[in-house]
């Protein structure tokens, strides 16, 4: 996907560091792929956990479906 690997609390393969937004894959919840989805609001979604959990929190991000509309 050419993005960085996060589990699913969006740590990468170094436990101490997160990644999130536009350069962190996800999951697209429909095929069960690995996606990169470059969107605001999903990155703002993501930034919002992996900073919870960098605090000591324990929250998952589950997800995106991958659906998005164009005019």
């Amino acid at each position: 996907t050419g993005g960085i690997e996060v589990d699913r609390f969006l740590k990468t393969s170094d436990h101490f560091i997160y990644a999130a937004g536009d350069i962190a894959e996800t999951i697209q919840t429909i095929a069960g792929k690995k996606i990169r989805f470059p969107l605001a609001s999903t990155a703002a979604k993501q930034g919002r956990i992996a900073a919870s959990n960098a605090l000591g929190e324990n929250r998952e991000y589950r997800g995106v479906t991958g659906s998005y509309v164009i005019e």
